[in-house]
């Protein structure tokens, strides 16, 4: 593992360099590539090449996976929320995320689909790209996208 990928929440990835005399890494060791001053005030996650996101404790050591360079999140928070995107069950490091990162982690072009948050109360609230839904730490919030269609109103 010559290099690793880390974003924060907005999924920026950007490449660091990993130690030579390191065949290994742990969370705390992602988190001191990414600049953070206490580890212990973060949760890293990988994320996995089938998509999965994997939370690491920060001893927990990283192998390399099947990928060039493995890619981690690093969120400044001490908990972690489930929600589930198209029948998919995630985890996440904040309470909140945009819709875009909600659409990459769906596995869907950003700029051809739409993402809703599926409610009990009424309608299904669309989550544009640049609009944040909460992720409530007592409840699992549900997410679905779908395709955009041209209509004469707008998007539907």
């Amino acid at each position: 593992m010559d290099t690793v990928q880390i974003a924060g929440e907005d999924l920026q990835f950007s490449k660091a360099q990993v130690p030579p005399d390191l065949s290994f890494a742990t969370g705390e060791a992602i988190a001191k590539l990414a600049g953070a001053d206490d580890p212990r005030d973060y949760v890293v996650m990988q994320w996995l090449p089938n998509g999965d996101l994997e939370t690491l404790r920060l001893d927990e050591e990283v192998r390399p996976d099947d990928s060039e360079s493995p890619r981690f999140i690093l969120f400044r928070s001490a908990s972690t929320y489930n929600f589930e995107i198209d029948d998919q069950r995630r985890e996440w490091g904040v309470g909140r995320i945009r819709g875009d990162v909600l659409k990459k982690l769906g596995g869907v072009d950003p700029t051809q689909y739409g993402v809703w948050q599926q409610s009990d109360r009424g309608e299904d609230q669309m989550i544009a790209n640049d609009e944040f839904a909460d992720l409530k730490p007592d409840g699992l919030e549900v997410f679905f996208t779908a395709k955009r269609e041209s209509t004469e109103g707008g998007y539907r």
